[in-house]
């Protein structure tokens, strides 16, 4: 029975919830590698341990904490259409908001979009580590410009939504922004870039402390940019993380700054002036004629399936299969993919 007069310092707990070796990755795509602290060539991935973040867990009531429940395999994303059907045109009624105009909406002339979604489909993993699919994963994107080359010193403005970024619920497919041809100058575009406000998913485990098993869900939230989240305001690289069990006896969030990102192939990375924005190439160069009636569109996927994974610990109270969490250095189970385990990139012209 947890006490009700009981507090417990979450001081050292940011360290634990994303234990990772040297090789470790971010919890938004989970590759591993490292990364320079403000400019870094790759995508993010499983976290590296890093500098404490002060926080309490609040006071809770008296109250049995409840069974130690079946947490590993995380919340069941559904099938996903088929990505042939899914990409054969765009799809008018995309989710998004605050979007600059969907396709509809979009003067005559040809209009060039940006989609991104989660794709679910199963795979096979090798690595010998247990995995989950983390459930309510969202991303907010703010802008989007066209490249004709990864360093393009003139890239071509498609949409800045400013400070009302679009958010992406990875479970959906999810229209970003769109914008006219004719606002783009004509070319043969190879990269797109984007910039990412910030990023929030929850995964399920279960925190050991003064003898007891606390079942329940840990939720991280991360902002890539300067932003505001949910009315409160972070710095890139600043977040939260925020620990929930089962029965609502405990509900706390703490403070935490993120590690710099790893690198992953084919995608550029930097945070600069506050912004963080990821440049990827096309699969096949996006040729564009300003005023021509013709539509453009580019979908980024997100390998979500299983993306968060770690190393189980052969550790008496542990479950096998389930992420344990222990407020001790060096005592919780290892996280070496936490969110996404690959991407890649459609569009029109594929």
């Amino acid at each position: 029975m947890l006490q009700a007069t009981r507090r417990f310092s979450l001081i050292a707990v940011p360290l634990l919830l994303i234990s990772c070796g040297t090789d470790g990755a971010d919890p938004v795509t989970g590759t591993a590698g490292g990364g320079d602290a403000t400019s870094d060539a790759g995508a993010v991935g499983p976290q590296a341990d890093t500098g404490a973040a002060d926080g309490e867990l609040a006071d809770v009531g008296a109250g049995d904490a409840g069974a130690v429940a079946d947490v590993g395999s995380g919340d069941d994303a559904g099938e996903v259409a088929a990505e042939v059907a899914e990409d054969a045109a765009i799809a008018d009624d995309a989710t998004a908001s605050g979007d600059t105009g969907t396709p509809s909406d979009v003067a005559a002339g040809g209009i060039i979009a940006i989609y991104l979604k989660g794709d679910y489909a199963t795979e096979t993993f090798t690595d010998g580590l247990q995995g989950q699919t983390a459930s309510d994963f969202e991303i907010a994107l703010s802008r989007y410009v066209l490249l004709k080359s990864a360093d393009d010193a003139s890239p071509q403005p498609c949409f800045d939504h400013g400070a009302a970024a679009v958010v992406a619920k990875m479970a959906g497919d999810n229209l970003m922004g769109s914008c006219a041809n004719t606002a783009i100058e004509s070319g043969l575009y190879t990269h797109g870039r984007v910039k990412v406000d910030w990023s929030r998913y929850t995964v399920s485990g279960q925190l050991h402390y003064a003898g007891q098993v606390l079942p329940g869900k840990f939720t991280f939230l991360r902002a890539w940019s300067d932003t505001s989240i949910d009315g409160a305001a972070f710095k890139a690289g600043d977040g939260t993380l925020r620990f929930q069990d089962i029965t609502g006896a405990v509900d706390t969030v703490v403070p935490y700054t993120y590690p710099p990102m790893p690198p992953q192939a084919g995608m550029t990375t930097e945070t600069v002036g506050g912004e963080f924005s990821m440049t990827f190439a096309y699969k096949k160069a996006l040729p564009v004629q300003s005023g021509v009636a013709a539509d453009h569109w580019a979908r980024f996927h997100w390998h979500l399936y299983e993306g968060f994974r770690w190393k189980d610990a052969a550790q008496a109270g542990f479950g096998a299969g389930v992420w344990d969490v222990v407020p001790s250095p060096g005592v919780s189970e290892e996280v070496l993919v936490p969110g996404m385990t690959d991407y890649h990139v459609t569009s029109s012209v594929d």
